[in-house]
């Protein structure tokens, strides 16, 4: 573990040449490839998918002003389906609720003014946890919502899926155990596996990466310490958007690509391109 000083604290990360798969810069930077993230998707959840749209790894949505805002690890479609994927290495407190919001967040951004309910695509929010949830030993837990008094299911097009890795030696198909023992061991077993192993240290190696994931931790560092100093929800909010636009500035200047700038500060990738065309 390394620690980064600036002149209001200290903050503790994992230095990046120590990051794994299921670290969540790594994960997010390797799933914005939409093939990689095709593939995890189509072998965990055994679904088929033609075309995959990455849209953006962590992807800040704040749906009302005094909503509380969520940041997606990573949000991707195809033609009928949305997709949000969170990679969970701790402990999750009310997972239930938790999800609940999450869909509802991305409900929001999905049905346009003037448009029916009809139009809204089927939902999977997908947590990979690290450990077991629900303390069954399942490796894949699908819930879904249903109609006690018909005793039906009650289909709303929403698939919430909780994975514990950890549980990958009970899992009968061999493609997802195997990638399922990578998240937690981090050994690569397979030719899929051990592609995702390569990106893993491509990505260790590039500098753009490691400037991105530096960036990202002092942002995180000075924002935690304004969060404090201000002490309000409104100055957290403001304090944290302009802290947002400083370190988005100075990425741009270092050349860091637009995506990955839009990634670390939570920004959209529309205001941190309409930033870069300002410099």
């Amino acid at each position: 573990m390394e620690k980064i000083s600036t002149q209001k604290q200290n903050y503790t990360f994992k230095k990046p040449e120590d990051l794994v798969f299921s670290d969540d810069f790594m994960f997010c930077h390797i799933m914005h490839k939409p093939g990689i993230c095709k593939k995890v998707l189509e072998i965990i959840l055994d679904i088929k998918i033609d075309k995959l749209k990455v849209i953006q790894s962590q992807k800040s949505i704040k749906p009302f002003y005094i909503g509380k805002g969520v940041r997606l690890d990573v949000m991707a479609h195809d033609k009928t389906r949305i997709f949000d994927i969170e990679m969970q290495n701790k402990p999750i407190r009310n997972i239930f609720k938790r999800m609940r919001y999450y869909q509802a967040v991305v409900d929001s951004t999905d049905l346009v003014h003037g448009k029916e309910y009809d139009n809204l695509k089927q939902i999977y929010v997908l947590f990979i946890c690290q450990k077991d949830t629900f303390t069954q030993e399942e490796p894949v837990y699908v819930i879904g919502n249903y109609n006690y008094t018909t005793q039906e299911k009650a289909d709303d097009g929403v698939i919430k899926v909780v994975v514990n890795a950890s549980a990958y030696e009970h899992e009968k198909d061999v493609e997802k155990s195997v990638l399922l023992r990578y998240i937690v061991t981090n050994e690569a077993t397979d030719d899929f596996t051990r592609l995702l192993d390569k990106l893993v240290v491509e990505a260790k190696l590039n500098e753009k990466f490691k400037g991105a994931y530096m960036f990202q931790n002092l942002f995180e560092s000075d924002r935690r310490y304004e969060g404090r100093q201000e002490g309000i929800a409104i100055g957290i909010e403001q304090g944290s958007y302009q802290k947002a636009i400083e370190t988005a500035h100075n990425m741009i200047l270092a050349n860091i690509d637009l995506n990955l700038v839009a990634s670390c500060t939570g920004l959209s990738l529309e205001e941190v391109e309409k930033l870069a065309n300002e410099i």
